[in-house]
């Protein structure tokens, strides 16, 4: 069982450990991007892999409530919430949102029960092919379900293989 955090923004539920991950680097990631942002006034990009895309996404939100425009290229990222927490995510970043599944990784169908993704999903296919998918898109990594994944197919975005152990791309 996966405990939910209850992300009051929202009227919705979060995934608590994501929550707390963000929640313990929020201030003073928000406080040094505030202050760049005054200076550069350019959208900020957020990416992450995996476990760092889901804390990601919910960074972008942080920023996002605290006027700063965040585009977000996630890779692998887990589902964060309940169904209102991804129509708040949706609503909030919109097509600032781009969540890259690389073909059968299993990590996004993850976890099953009671959790979503927002829209934004950009699915790559086995050949590396790239494609933009509407939100639930049965064609894209909603196709398989969680006993057709892989975790070999974690580890490989974009012609990359990443490393999780060395945290080198």
């Amino acid at each position: 069982k996966v405990d939910y955090k209850s992300y009051p923004e929202c009227n919705s539920k979060v995934h608590d450990g994501f929550y707390k991950s963000c929640s313990n680097v929020k201030e003073d990631v928000v406080k040094s991007v505030v202050q760049l942002y005054k200076q550069y006034t350019n959208p900020v990009i957020v990416t992450g892999h995996s476990y760092g895309a889901a804390v990601s996404q919910l960074m972008a939100m942080e920023l996002y409530k605290n006027g700063i425009r965040s585009i977000v290229y996630n890779f692998g990222q887990p589902k964060l919430g309940n169904m209102k927490f991804a129509e708040c995510v949706n609503n909030m970043l919109g097509n600032d949102l781009h969540r890259i599944v690389h073909d059968r990784d299993i990590v996004p169908h993850l976890p099953e029960v009671g959790y979503y993704h927002s829209c934004g999903e950009i699915f790559e296919d086995k050949s590396g092919f790239l494609r933009t998918c509407i939100c639930n898109d049965p064609t894209c990594s909603d196709q398989y379900t969680l006993f057709e994944t892989s975790t070999s197919d974690h580890s490989i975005y974009l012609g990359h293989t990443f490393d999780c152990s060395t945290s080198t791309v």
